[in-house]
């Protein structure tokens, strides 16, 4: 699969974890804080998770053309690579 590809199909597994955290209520038991989303580099081998918050996430969202990467992950498609998304834990 092409690196390109590969990233756009773990950023929409990571939407589609966000879209289905925020039907949830925090706070309620069983309810995490923090969410594990797939690693966006695009690594052929890359099978990591990033553990964040969900307002992490949005925060990584709205800025433009950001990506979760896994702690020492490099985004490395486009002009300029992307290190690891602050607060980013890979698990």
């Amino acid at each position: 699969m092409p690196r390109a590809d590969k990233v756009a199909l773990m950023r929409s597994v990571n939407e589609g974890i966000a879209l289905f955290a925020t039907d949830l209520e925090p706070g309620e038991p069983g309810v995490p804080d923090r969410w594990s989303f797939v690693c966006e580099c695009g690594a052929p081998d890359c099978n990591q998770w990033v553990e964040l918050e969900l307002a992490a996430y949005a925060e990584i969202r709205a800025r433009s053309g950001e990506a979760v990467v896994a702690e020492r992950h490099v985004l490395g498609w486009g002009a300029a690579a992307q290190p690891e998304a602050a607060g980013a834990t890979a698990v």
